[in-house]
């Protein structure tokens, strides 16, 4: 085969104790929470006939404090990436103290400008604030850190799981392909065991969530050209990705078990020769790939059912990684089963 044989490995980045506020939804999240808080706070002081002009002011306070923490929160991401848990969120908490004291400083200077006098309490009152306030939301967002490490572990160990689970049916007739090809096709048998060697390399990189699309269908590739020298003529495949960058990413290991399917479920139970078309194209932002595979009878349509642990393993990773515009259509047509999968294109 002319494609590489030698995998890509995906950069993985390590988790972070805050979250980013880089990202305008982080950002709208804290000035929100921001807002309820001055909100609460001037209630408890005045209940619900408080003074406006009052609330307007501490309104302009807190949400500038939000904003000049966040900017510098996002500043510091990336040297705050490196460190220890405990190191970063000590000098995040330092940081923002700096912010408060800072804050403080500049507006009763401002004020004293105006009226002559300076309020160190008013200066110390908001930093000793800002430092119960502060290190509330980091024990908080610690918290949130170490449950969603944990979910990831989870759904890492089931990728890995999904990864490892290569069909004991698959390998034994690989392996006696391979060894009837030795004699007689000597070229073809090493073909066989490249393929082979890359299926069993991808099965083994657990900590992959990701990859691009031209990857993920050169292992289809791999798999197709195995089960083409059983299954001879028997066998026909077409893909059209002319529509899709091949840069796009996918779930690693989606389309893969999805074309293992239609063969175990679709072409192998026939005895004349069956199909296997696959196409991808873009509507907007949204990726839409379909597998489709000629059908062996009510018999197949039935296994295509009853073996849901790969179709729900892959859609389960696609709501995780795509979130909800993720979907996975099953969809029996009469004379082929379609398989549908479609998500965003993230940023």
């Amino acid at each position: 085969m002319s494609q590489s044989k030698n995998p890509v490995t995906e950069p993985h980045s390590q988790g972070l104790l805050l979250p980013d506020l880089c990202e305008y939804q982080s950002l709208l999240i804290l000035l929100i929470a921001a807002q309820l808080l001055v909100l609460a706070f001037v209630v408890f002081q005045y209940g619900f006939t408080f003074d406006w002009t009052y609330f307007g002011q501490v309104t302009l306070y807190v949400q500038w404090q939000a904003m000049l923490s966040a900017v510098l929160l996002c500043r510091m991401r990336p040297l705050l990436q490196d460190m220890s848990k405990y190191r970063a969120v000590s000098i995040a908490y330092a940081a923002l103290l700096l912010v408060a004291l800072l804050l403080g400083v500049l507006v009763e200077w401002q004020y004293a400008r105006l009226y002559d006098r300076f309020s160190w309490p008013f200066v110390l009152r908001n930093v000793l604030l800002s430092a119960i306030i502060i290190g509330i939301a980091l024990r908080y967002l610690y918290v949130q850190q170490q449950s969603l490490e944990r979910e990831k572990a989870v759904f890492r160990s089931s990728l890995a799981a999904l990864q490892a689970r290569i069909k004991p049916h698959f390998l034994f007739n690989t392996m006696n392909s391979i060894a009837s090809l030795i004699s007689v096709a000597p070229d073809k048998a090493e073909t066989m065991v490249e393929d082979l060697a890359e299926l069993l390399r991808a099965s083994l990189r657990g900590d992959e969530l990701e990859t691009t699309l031209e990857r993920e269908w050169h292992l289809c590739e791999c798999y197709l050209e195995i089960e083409q020298q059983r299954l001879g003529d028997r066998l026909r495949w077409a893909c059209d990705f002319s529509g899709l960058d091949q840069r796009l990413p996918v779930p690693s290991l989606s389309l893969q078990p999805l074309v293992e399917n239609a063969i175990y479920h679709g072409i192998q139970p026939r005895s004349e020769a069956g199909d296997i078309a696959v196409r991808g194209w873009m509507e907007g932002d949204t990726v839409h790939i379909e597998v489709s595979n000629s059908k062996a009878g009510e018999a197949s349509a039935g296994s295509h059912r009853g073996n849901r642990m790969a179709i729900n393993n892959i859609r389960l990773r696609l709501e995780r990684l795509y979130g909800d515009s993720a979907r996975l259509q099953l969809t029996d047509q009469g004379e082929r089963f379609v398989v549908h999968l479609q998500y965003d294109v993230p940023d």
